[in-house]
């Protein structure tokens, strides 16, 4: 089951010129205020960005990193890239790995041999992100992370008889997640965070957002390069 990603990815596409044009409408307002500190216009951020949810009633850990551009302290956009830390087990599934032949009196027939498997769902995604800072201090931020984005899940099991790997159902989808996070920092040039929110499937199939959607606790380790340069090559004064 493949899902058409063509009008979510443009939805969040025109968001992405929504939050820029008012970004830079609030510049030029901003702009009169002599009094304002200098803030850097484009930062390049970087983070590893784990979470903890559930896949098929099953916690799960997912492993994930961020890449993408912060905007004026203000806002954020970028890439984020996710996969299940391990494969989620669905346990005793009844299934046919062999086949026998038996006489059956008139004709020789192939009788089915069934064994009990485990089955390993795999399952990955990667969004866009929008994440507008709400409050920002010198040492720790509260934001409003928006993901848009799509993936692919796959169940399959290894046959006990051929020792190969058997494909049963691969699908794509589209998902997105919302969140409220903060972050902590320990040094100019890093810091760790955390967050809770909710991973949701674009789709009206029932025992899919059943087996899929789920609350999601996030787990953060953010790497500030622009202070982490700066730290190590200092500028030096004239």
């Amino acid at each position: 089951m493949y899902l058409n990603t063509k009008y979510p990815l443009s939805l969040l596409f025109i968001l992405c010129c929504f939050f820029f044009s008012e970004i830079k409408s609030q510049n030029h307002a901003d702009s009169a205020k002599k009094e304002e500190p200098k803030i850097k216009e484009y930062k390049f951020i970087f983070g590893f960005d784990s979470r903890i949810s559930w896949v098929l009633d099953t916690r799960t850990r997912f492993n994930g990193i961020k890449i993408g551009i912060e905007y004026r302290g203000k806002d954020r956009v970028g890439l984020g890239i996710y996969s299940v830390k391990n494969p989620i087990i669905i346990k005793d599934v009844p299934t046919i790995v062999d086949s026998t032949p038996v006489f059956n009196g008139f004709d020789t027939v192939l009788v089915p041999v069934l064994d009990t498997l485990n089955y390993l769902t795999h399952y990955s995604y990667t969004t866009l992100f929008l994440d507008h800072i709400f409050i920002s201090k010198k040492k720790w931020e509260i934001s409003m992370p928006l993901q848009l984005g799509a993936g692919t899940a796959t169940i399959d099991y290894t046959n006990p008889v051929t020792s190969k790997r058997v494909e049963v159902v691969r699908f794509g989808f589209l998902v997105t997640e919302i969140s409220v996070a903060g972050h902590y920092k320990f040094f100019p040039w890093l810091g760790i965070g955390t967050g809770v929110g909710y991973r949701s499937m674009l789709t009206k199939d029932k025992q899919v957002k059943k087996a899929f959607d789920a609350p999601i606790f996030v787990f953060k380790l953010k790497i500030f390069l622009g202070d982490l340069y700066r730290g190590i090559f200092p500028k030096k004064e004239k």
